[in-house]
């Protein structure tokens, strides 16, 4: 490829186009102008006064951003341990205090199963699902995060797997990831 084009007095480039190399494929008037390649173009290519050069660095010579805000077992997880999230959709007709039992009595669950740094995120907003589930298409979605070890979490699989009666009003569908 080859550029063609032509800077002005005031640093602005009129006219540049990548073409062809190949001469017989350009036109006349494609011709006509500063031909040169990339590299060697200094007309086309280079920066005008008032912008300051392009610094490009390795990224071994970058800095590392600060720390991040995550728990130590979640960035690096004991032996043994990794880290998980359970999102759990609750039904939007449940009442929130039953609600809010529900989420510490699965926090306390988590902690007797030897979690680490359990977080819990949601919002008491029930929030449109891709599709109907169980003639509902809103729910409270409320995640869980947290390092556990393995055993930990096919026991949660498990429990949450076989609800008891009452919880299994309220909870509309589970899934536990490898975060």
């Amino acid at each position: 490829m080859r550029c063609v084009g032509r800077r002005s007095a005031a640093g602005a480039v009129s006219g540049v186009k990548a073409v062809a190399s190949s001469p017989k494929l350009l036109s006349r008037s494609a011709r006509v102008g500063h031909r040169g390649n990339k590299a060697a173009c200094e007309v086309c290519h280079r920066a005008p006064a008032s912008q300051s050069p392009v610094v490009v660095r390795a990224a071994a010579d970058v800095e590392a951003p600060p720390t991040s805000d995550m728990p130590d077992s979640w960035t690096a997880p004991p032996k043994g341990f990794k880290v998980y999230e359970t999102m759990i959709i609750y039904n939007p007709d449940a009442q929130d205090g039953e609600r809010e039992d529900d989420i510490q009595d699965f926090q306390d669950l988590l902690t007797k199963l030897g979690a680490l740094d359990v977080a819990v995120s949601y919002e008491n907003v029930p929030q449109r699902m891709a599709y109907p589930i169980e003639g509902y298409n809103v729910g409270i979605y409320v995640l869980f995060m947290y390092s556990a070890p393995a055993s930990a979490a096919k026991a949660i699989q498990g429990i949450l797997a076989a609800p008891s009666i009452e919880k299994e009003k309220t909870i509309l569908r589970f899934m536990t990831t490898r975060a």
